[in-house]
């Protein structure tokens, strides 16, 4: 796992658009692509949540999240992997990651994970996704 890359605009980045065609969701993930490729060196989406998480804990990313995948059993042995070569799993709103919570971005490093995290946090998830937060 390198951890040396601490700006974001080098991390080359994993994320998945998954399955709902609900249109709020579809923009809610349409615009979380936006906000964070100006920031990147590069997205990619190679379609499994574990796979990516994998990804990060071997090197070939440096950092990968996801918004709304099927369960635990998407991110479980991931978070496991990343975590023992190092690298740090939260929330992409940058609080503590939940297993249940369908929610995970993780990264080589906190340098990483904050910034994306940063980036990420601006951007409202739509009213079915998890982390929906109605506006006051």
């Amino acid at each position: 796992l390198p951890t040396g890359l601490e700006a974001l605009k080098s991390a080359l980045v994993g994320t998945e658009v998954g399955a709902s065609r609900v249109p709020e969701v579809v923009q809610a993930t349409n615009s979380r692509l936006a906000a964070i490729m100006p920031h990147v060196r590069g997205i990619r989406a190679v379609g499994s949540c574990a796979l990516q998480m994998c990804y990060v804990a071997a090197g070939r990313l440096d950092a990968f999240f996801e918004i709304g995948f099927g369960g635990p059993w998407d991110c479980a042995a991931g978070w496991c992997i990343v975590t023992e070569a190092g690298g740090v799993t939260v929330d992409p709103s940058g609080a503590a990651f939940s297993i249940g919570g369908r929610r995970v971005l993780c990264a080589a490093n906190t340098h990483i994970a904050e910034a994306l995290a940063g980036v990420l946090s601006a951007v409202p998830c739509a009213p079915s996704e998890p982390g929906y937060t109605p506006p006051e």
